[in-house]
């Protein structure tokens, strides 16, 4: 498969401010040493929980977030080497779709205007290649060329999330970010936008970055999963392999949380203990070592490396037998 991203050994951290009673400079660790590739037209996921980094890493490749170090590659192309004229081919490339879609769009502005400005910013002022554009993309999205003179507020939650999707769209872009885009919907809602982000995906021939921390939505939406906990990525598998034998404690505690009628299969997995910890001081060993009920003495005092359990599932975790 044709990789679009290669990222290496990110790293993200913000500092803290000083103040009168904190004179050290200190700092949030929110993405430690992620190593991922990104294939062309796939949907991979990036699940975790609140505060685990999912979006920081997904500000960051697409360079809203400045890194602190390691290399991301777009189509073989090093970010840090991008001139100005290439960032800006990079950005219509790639789009993103945000989690409320109510805040995400400008109240002020119609359909029809808020679908026109990037079209306007990215220099296509011919206004029947504007048109063109605007009708081709309300379209594809599944609304009526009728709603192009009405505001956001006039929508629902669901029609809002579509006009989102179409303003990323505009751009004729490559990959698109979808950040919690259905948290904020029905349940109902939820499987109209997953269903018609699948249908994208191969019509357009999108990439399709979705991060979630609602597992059944992810399972029915991915190709891959990658599960982050503080900063890192500690299990990447394609999605069978996953929610059929997930390896490593924490993936194995967040797949018993996700409510199931009838189970054919129960996991051994026992409840998190704890909180997620200050990404302020990461660990010595294992990140996860203070909630995992497996720990052992080498969790404590040793970073664990990646175990490839096959081609596509590899995790990171000192016993994978547990």
């Amino acid at each position: 498969m044709e990789k679009i991203f290669e990222i290496k050994n990110l790293q993200v951290k913000f500092p803290l401010s000083e103040s009168f009673f904190n004179s050290s400079k200190e700092f949030i660790h929110a993405v430690n040493n992620i190593d991922l590739d990104i294939y062309k037209n796939e949907i991979i996921s990036i699940v975790g929980e609140s505060g685990c980094g999912k979006s920081t890493f997904a500000r960051t490749i697409l360079g809203l977030e400045q890194k602190t170090a390691g290399t991301i590659l777009f189509n073989g192309e090093n970010f840090d080497n991008f001139s100005k004229k290439q960032k800006k081919i990079f950005r219509k490339k790639c789009q993103l779709v945000f989690q409320n879609p109510f805040s995400s769009l400008n109240p002020r502005m119609t359909i029809y205007e808020i679908l026109k400005e990037p079209l306007i910013v990215n220099n296509i002022h011919s206004k029947k290649e504007i048109n063109n554009k605007i009708k081709k993309v309300i379209t594809i999205v599944g609304l009526d060329e009728l709603i192009l003179n009405r505001f956001p507020h006039e929508f629902s939650g669901g029609q809002r999330q579509r006009i989102a999707i179409a303003r990323a769209l505009i751009l004729e872009p490559e990959v698109i970010v979808a950040d919690e885009p259905v948290s904020a919907l029905d349940v109902s809602i939820q499987a109209q936008i997953i269903n018609l982000l699948l249908e994208l995906k191969e019509k357009l021939n999108l990439t399709i970055i979705f991060i979630s921390h609602d597992l059944s939505v992810v399972k029915h939406i991915s190709d891959r999963i990658a599960v982050m906990y503080l900063g890192e990525i500690i299990e990447l598998a394609d999605k069978k392999s996953l929610f059929d034998s997930p390896i490593h404690p924490y993936t194995k505690a967040l797949l018993s949380s996700v409510p199931q009628i009838n189970p054919t299969k129960k996991l051994t997995s026992q409840p998190l203990q704890g909180e997620l910890p200050s990404a302020k001081e990461l660990p010595l060993g294992c990140y996860f070592s203070s909630r995992c009920p497996f720990a052992t003495k080498p969790c404590y005092i040793e970073h664990p490396q990646y175990i490839d359990i096959s081609p596509t599932h590899k995790v990171a975790c000192h016993n994978i037998n547990q």
